[in-house]
């Protein structure tokens, strides 16, 4: 209790943790205090019972941004907490934008690695950067990335020459690597998960989701083997939907598993002895890892069916029943019924066509189950009665031309929806 007109000294408590004093207010209004302002001050006692508050408010601290802008205000200092949008300033000539650094450290950032992003501000002053580096070219591919064989000797050819390409030739795949050449691409080891999700459409139940690593690089046909390409290496040509000028450039058919395989005058022992590289089927493992091209989707190009039967997704990548299949005529020469000229439909990300549809293709595995467990280099069961067929084809629905999807069939059988595309190790150019 204090006598009206008495001098009086107080101090405010300290300030909790992120904040600062403000002012003092009182209830006899603030012109008795000296310095309201001050933390440490006096006042003069007014002439009734008084009420004097002290009052905080969150401390802000400086915020300098370095090549970059904070987007929505001109304010330089923010309170600990407040999220904070900035935003890279456009790089120089010859640089990218390669990351935000604080002084308070990267954590602070929704994405340091996003030109455009939010972070929280902390408790001190603090400067952002944005980071630019100079742009390099990316490396060159390499120099064996595809390798060629050049077929169109026959069979009186005592050898078939190589050759490796770094890339695409710069007029595409043009109908010679269809045709009188053969064309694989070198495909990096890796893991991928091999199989399909529970929740996939149309999965059936020996597609187990596992995960499998490969350890040593290995080619694979960018193409199904053609016609013309097998007709140049056995002499004969299989093939159902053989009629017209064109029909070398379609997958090869009628073909089975112990032709393509028969030692010495099969497909893989001709070509292997007349290039000098080893030639085989592609296990169903090497099979399914070239076909998703690191895609986890029902189809290699990142899309998901919405149908078992007929789905737009497959228009882009395959010729399967619904668009074209089922008006099927082996007198066909356009290519636009049956079996389509390889290469017709869009490329998965490694660049290889006609894994979804056009014909089924032997891989060299017995057909078996597999596990949840993880594997390296699986060739599949060491005996079996049926050979894995992979890729569904031009006479099946959407479901069966998934990249998981599982087929197999007796070796011996000649069918005209069963193909293959051919595998090989690499070799140094």
């Amino acid at each position: 209790v204090f006598a009206e007109g008495t001098r009086i000294s107080i101090t405010a408590d300290p300030a909790p943790a992120g904040s600062h004093f403000v002012n003092w207010t009182s209830t006899a209004g603030d012109d008795i205090f000296d310095d309201p302002a001050a933390a440490n001050t006096t006042f003069t006692m007014p002439a009734n019972a008084t009420t004097i508050t002290a009052h905080y408010a969150p401390t802000p601290y400086a915020l300098t941004v370095d090549g970059g802008v904070v987007v929505g205000t001109s304010e330089t200092e923010f309170v600990a907490g407040a999220t904070v949008s900035i935003t890279a300033d456009t790089a120089p000539d010859g640089y990218y934008f390669a990351g935000w650094t604080s002084t308070a450290g990267d954590d602070i950032f929704d994405d340091p690695t996003a030109a455009s992003t939010t972070f929280t501000m902390p408790a001190s002053a603090t400067t952002i950067t944005a980071n630019y580096a100079p742009d390099t070219p990316a490396p060159p591919p390499a120099a064996d990335t595809y390798v060629v064989i050049d077929l169109s000797g026959g069979t009186s050819a005592a050898t078939y020459p190589v050759d490796y390409l770094a890339d695409v030739p710069a007029g595409g795949w043009t109908d010679e690597y269809k045709t009188t050449k053969l064309v694989l691409r070198r495909i990096p080891a890796g893991t991928f998960l091999m199989g399909s999700p529970e929740g996939e459409l149309g999965r059936d139940s020996d597609e187990t989701q596992h995960e499998v690593t490969h350890t040593q690089d290995y080619y694979i046909g960018v193409f199904p083997v053609t016609q013309k390409q097998y007709e140049l290496v056995v002499g004969s040509n299989p093939s159902a939907f053989s009629a017209g000028d064109n029909y070398g450039k379609r997958p090869v058919e009628c073909v089975s598993w112990n032709d393509i395989t028969a030692t010495g005058s099969g497909f893989l022992a001709l070509v292997s002895a007349k290039s000098g590289l080893d030639f085989r089927l592609p296990t169903e493992a090497q099979w399914e890892y070239a076909c998703r091209a690191g895609t986890t989707t029902a189809l290699n190009s990142g899309e998901d069916l919405e149908s078992t039967g007929e789905d737009p997704a497959m228009n882009d990548v395959g010729r399967y029943y619904p668009n074209g299949g089922s008006s099927f005529s082996s007198s066909d020469e356009s290519g636009d019924v049956g079996t389509a000229f390889v290469g017709t439909y869009e490329p998965n990300a490694w660049g290889l066509y006609d894994f979804h549809g056009n014909v089924r293709e032997w891989c060299a595995d017995w057909y078996g189950s597999y596990g949840t467990e993880f594997v390296v280099d699986p060739t599949g069961p060491e005996t079996g009665d049926y050979r894995v067929l992979r890729g569904g084809g031009w006479y099946y629905g959407a479901s069966v031309c998934r990249s998981a999807s599982r087929s197999s069939h007796y070796p011996y059988s000649r069918i005209d929806k069963f193909g293959f595309r051919v595998a090989c190790v690499p070799a140094s150019p």
